[in-house]
């Protein structure tokens, strides 16, 4: 199971580090806040990350990254005007920001959108399969 978070901003909390108990992959999309949050995720499974606009420590990550999981590649940016890269030349199958949907932006090789109100989900029971 792969964990997505994103605008931790210093805190992780106890319910989320249990949400995410039984993954295999965690996913921050920035705004880490602390790099301890990083190392407490660590403790829980393989933590691939990247910074966002308030991460003013710019030596905490890169801004944009991609990764290979399960022969998939994805594309994480915390903000969507901050794409660097030619999605379709470089073979990307998912890109995962937090500020996208909202920013209106329009990317004409996108085929598919899938939108997660994460947010307004953290409080609510959990989808675990």
């Amino acid at each position: 199971m792969i964990g997505l978070i994103s605008d931790t901003h210093g805190l992780l909390r106890e319910e989320v580090v249990y949400n995410l108990s039984n993954c295999n992959l965690i996913i921050h999309t920035g705004d880490i806040g602390k790099f301890e949050v990083i190392e407490n995720l660590e403790k829980i499974a393989k933590v691939e990350f990247i910074r966002g606009n308030c991460d003013k420590d710019k030596n905490i990550a890169k801004e944009d990254k991609i990764i290979d999981v399960y022969n998939i590649r994805i594309y994480l940016v915390h903000d969507i005007s901050k794409v660097s890269i030619d999605l379709k030349e470089e073979n990307i199958d998912i890109l995962i920001g937090t500020q996208m949907v909202v920013k209106g932006h329009h990317f004409p090789k996108v085929t598919l959108v899938g939108v997660i109100a994460a947010d307004s989900s953290l409080n609510i029971d959990n989808y675990k399969a």
